[in-house]
């Protein structure tokens, strides 16, 4: 309870004795439909709809600025009733505020309302105070990082966009010379496994034209001290980090409580509008055979990889401004296998805020690998901006 009470207490701030300076309302409508089979066995052909209507203000008060984004979903589908959906519902952990709930549920149905994003952002001399739901991204990469562990992306999942909101307290310092320095702290559910309430601390700099983080952080049960950085290599970007670890669990398969993580990416755009990104992960925490593979954590959205190396390629082609190509490779070095992930965004020329997404994912290798256990998927989504 007292939870939701400090909630409410950070949606009523200090606003009342300021005058608003700017408002602004903005949101989406999106319908997105897959097709596929669960991972869990017994295996089951699956659907499900999602029909979302967001909206989200924003709000200016003096230096001081609020936002609120709110959901309201309707989901349909056989994969509300299959054994892997009720899996990972209780796997994944609650938020720390309930600010969320279900309006009605069905063994094929559910309607359901919550915030997305909350948070209040007040200056405080040079440092920036940011209390509430909020997405705490610490990745230079792109399809894998070992800083970005708060709320991690997942390059298998069919909302690009979309990333899971902690309920976080955030303070950054900015320096005259450009420099930051960032404090974070975490409040989770009652944690099952007895995890600690996470934490971080970041600076970030520049040095001889090259962007450089310095990180040091407690992620519930991995304790983390690591360097990233990003630059250009002539014509071509560069991104590397690399992460020392101390684990309070013991993987499965293997005697190491102590691990390096370490992810290097390169970029280059060519002049027709064709990006392309090679990516390399080391995961020391991952798995060399997939016998001893973290499904739980993977199920449970704690980690977005199984293994040791992987291998990634991204192609982002520009047809402006209607169109765009995504195209990712993902290579799994442990097991062999392989999964391709192409996608086509399109926006009519008179209808500017209309999108449509279509895509697929095609997987390849063993039965028992990363990828080849995974069923192909198709999916297509509709959006309107607003």
């Amino acid at each position: 309870m007292a939870r939701q009470v400090l909630f409410g207490l950070f949606l009523i701030p200090p606003m009342v004795v300021m005058q608003p300076a700017t408002a602004e309302v903005t949101g989406y409508l999106k319908t997105l439909w897959f097709d596929t089979k669960t991972l869990v066995e017994p295996e089951e052909d699956v659907s499900l709809g999602i029909n979302r209507a967001r909206l989200t203000w924003r709000e200016s008060i003096r230096e001081a600025s609020l936002l609120v984004s709110y959901d309201l979903e309707w989901q349909f589908g056989s994969y509300l009733a299959s054994s892997q959906y009720d899996l990972q519902r209780l796997l994944q952990s609650d938020p720390y505020w309930d600010i969320q709930g279900q309006w009605q549920k069905s063994r094929h149905q559910l309607v359901k309302n919550g915030v997305y994003r909350a948070y209040l952002t007040i200056p405080v001399g040079p440092v920036d105070m940011r209390m509430g739901r909020q997405q705490l991204n610490w990745s230079r990469t792109f399809l894998w990082s070992s800083f970005d562990r708060f709320n991690p992306y997942n390059p298998l999942q069919l909302e690009p966009e979309e990333r899971q909101g902690v309920d976080a307290v955030q303070f950054v310092w900015n320096f005259d010379n450009g420099h930051s320095a960032e404090v974070v702290g975490v409040g989770k559910d009652d944690d099952v496994n007895g995890n600690k309430n996470p934490w971080g601390l970041r600076y970030r700099g520049n040095f001889m034209s090259t962007d450089l983080d310095v990180m040091l952080a407690d992620f519930g049960s991995t304790r983390s001290v690591g360097v990233a950085a990003a630059g250009q290599l002539g014509s071509a970007g560069f991104r590397v980090e690399l992460t020392q670890n101390w684990s309070d669990k013991l993987k499965l398969g293997t005697s190491l409580r102590n691990y390096q993580d370490l992810v290097f990416s390169v970029d280059y755009t060519f002049a027709n509008n064709t990006t392309i990104i090679g990516e390399a992960l080391y995961r020391g925490d991952g798995s060399s055979s997939p016998e001893f593979y973290d499904y739980q954590d993977f199920l449970s959205a704690s980690r977005t990889d199984l293994a040791k190396r992987y291998l990634g390629v991204v192609v982002r082609r520009g047809f402006e401004p209607i169109a765009r190509l995504d195209a990712s490779i993902l290579y799994n070095v442990e097991d062999e296998s392989l999964a391709l992930i192409p996608s086509l965004i399109y926006s009519p020329g008179e209808y500017e805020d209309l999108q449509l997404r279509a895509g697929v994912q095609i997987f390849n290798g063993q039965r028992n690998s990363e990828f080849g256990s995974l069923e192909n998927l198709a999916f297509i989504e509709l959006q309107w901006f607003y």
